[in-house]
């Protein structure tokens, strides 16, 4: 069921999509609710989970949102309103189960590359700090870390470790660092190029294990994915998403939304069956024992160009 809050919030992500250049999809999923695509840089990709309250997500969205992050190198994320505690702030990141999760103003700046500089945790309020900026900063007021720290009432460790490496410290730190170097030493948040750590989802069907078994042997990495219009990603110079028959009433269903999903993303999408059977889909359909023969990714494709076409 969509509110009417809800409602408004996913309107205002899609004009916020569209006016940064991006061509979406709403399909209101139990993984992801919008994928997007740059019309600029067909690479950047977006899985959004639109959530009033972000506390709402649970293990597994946030997990299948994670493995369509690293297999499609997605930016995948949680666009909400609140928290059960506190309403979310404008340019900051929250994070639930490692996912980036913000307002939809957030969103637009992000989009717009105005990046934020702060990120919210039950800790507090933290930013990121430059280690070359501080190390420079520091050296230039000619004082030593020892110095520096007794200014700030922190321990000379911290400012160590921060001038090795890229950390995150408390914001009022962070802001009384600045004040006495009088230079800017924090900087914005990095989203790009980031890999999620998780357990693999398990086939469930005999199907599913028998389909991953002729992918791998082919010579794709694959990635079982749940709750979405497919549930296998076929990956090697290029993707393939595929949606592996449990039966065929519940394909009838989620066709149409694979088909948009894999016309906006420009990848070819394909149904696999344990029978060939007659149907008006413009989604090919492969049967299981047909992958047996196929040697190479690139033949598959063709293939399912092949089919496409008839």
């Amino acid at each position: 069921m969509v509110t009417e809050s809800r409602q408004k919030l996913i309107y205002e992500v899609n004009e916020n999509l569209n006016s940064a250049g991006f061509e979406s999809y709403y399909y209101n999923g139990v993984c992801f609710d919008i994928v997007a695509k740059n019309k600029r840089n067909e690479k950047d990709l977006l899985f959004l989970k639109i959530l009033f309250n972000i506390d709402s997500i649970q293990f597994q969205q946030a997990k299948n949102l994670k493995i369509l992050s690293n297999m499609l190198n997605a930016f995948a994320c949680i666009v909400g309103v609140q928290t059960r505690y506190e309403k979310l702030k404008n340019n900051v990141i929250y994070e639930r189960f490692g996912l980036p999760s913000f307002t939809s103003q957030t969103l637009k700046n992000i989009l717009l590359n105005k990046l934020p500089f702060l990120f919210r945790t039950r800790g507090g309020l933290f930013t990121e700090i430059n280690p070359e900026k501080l190390k420079k900063a520091r050296k230039k007021r000619n004082i030593t870390q020892k110095e520096l720290a007794d200014m700030i009432g922190i321990t000379k460790k911290s400012i160590y470790e921060h001038e090795k490496n890229k950390m995150k410290a408390l914001f009022f730190v962070a802001v009384k660092i600045e004040q006495v170097l009088g230079a800017k030493v924090s900087e914005p948040l990095e989203f790009s190029n980031k890999k999620f750590i998780y357990e693999q989802n398990t086939p469930i069907t005999r199907l599913e294990n028998e389909v991953l078994y002729y992918f791998k042997k082919i010579g794709f990495e694959t990635s079982l994915v749940y709750k979405t219009p497919f549930n296998i990603i076929a990956k090697e110079n290029n993707i393939i998403f595929g949606y592996i028959e449990k039966n065929r009433k519940e394909t009838e269903k989620i066709v149409n939304n694979l088909k948009k999903i894999s016309d906006i993303l420009r990848k070819p999408s394909l149904i696999i069956t344990n029978k060939k059977y007659e149907a008006d889909y413009e989604v090919p359909l492969i049967e299981k024992r047909e992958l047996k023969h196929i040697r190479s990714p690139k033949e598959l494709i063709k293939n399912i160009e092949a089919i496409r076409c008839l």
